[in-house]
């Protein structure tokens, strides 16, 4: 936005619900940037969004519903997520993990149902057996949702044992890491795995 105008002559409107945006306050070029996870946007805000110049979404997908939903096809520009290579890089040092594999899969939770936790466990358990050289990480960043706070590893737990009838001796090493994490930590754990593993049922955003 920098590159493009000068201070005065642009407004950005991002996050947040869209219909919340003030489109009062502006300048001579208004621009959004959003996102939403399924094919097709709440009607509020399709209008809203045909009031602006430009709408910036981070992907084809993104793009496509919001089409779909009615939004002008001229004001859409396909912005992606973006990172902070100066952090986020291979170099970094390995995250120590107790009871970690050499090759280790990474998988980022936010909701056992949401992440698809429970198809990536029973794939895990049933692909691989306890004494393989693999391991799966599950990194937890928050273990409070809308329902309370939540126990991820008696989630695991009765998963492996209740729904799915293994003991935890005979299914290959699962680790849990709980709690939020800093970038720097991120990095660590990410240039320490070697597939990252994320069978989402509602994310589209790919972050």
């Amino acid at each position: 936005l920098q590159e493009r105008f000068e201070p005065a002559d642009a407004v950005l409107y991002q996050s947040g619900v869209p219909t919340a945006w003030n489109l009062d306050f502006h300048g001579r070029f208004r621009v959004g940037r959003t996102e939403f996870g399924t094919d097709q946007i709440p009607d509020a805000w399709t209008k809203r969004f045909n009031e602006l110049d430009e709408l910036w979404l981070p992907s084809e997908f993104h793009r496509q519903g919001f089409v779909a939903s009615g939004v002008e096809p001229s004001k859409l520009r396909i912005i992606p997520h973006a990172f902070d290579s100066r952090i986020f890089h291979l170099l970094e040092p390995p995250y120590r993990i107790a009871f970690g594999k050499n090759f280790r899969f990474l998988s980022i939770m936010d909701g056992m149902l949401t992440s698809g936790t429970d198809t990536l466990v029973r794939a895990f358990i049933e692909e691989f057996r306890p004494d393989e050289d693999v391991s799966l990480i599950v990194h937890v960043p928050t273990a409070r949702h809308e329902s309370g706070w939540v126990d991820s590893e008696a989630e695991l737990l009765f998963l492996i044992e209740t729904k799915f009838g293994r003991k935890l001796e005979d299914v290959p090493t699962i680790t849990i890491l709980s709690g939020p994490m800093g970038d720097r930590d991120r990095s660590r754990l990410y240039a320490s795995s070697h597939a990252f593993v994320h069978p989402a049922r509602a994310e589209a955003n790919g972050r």
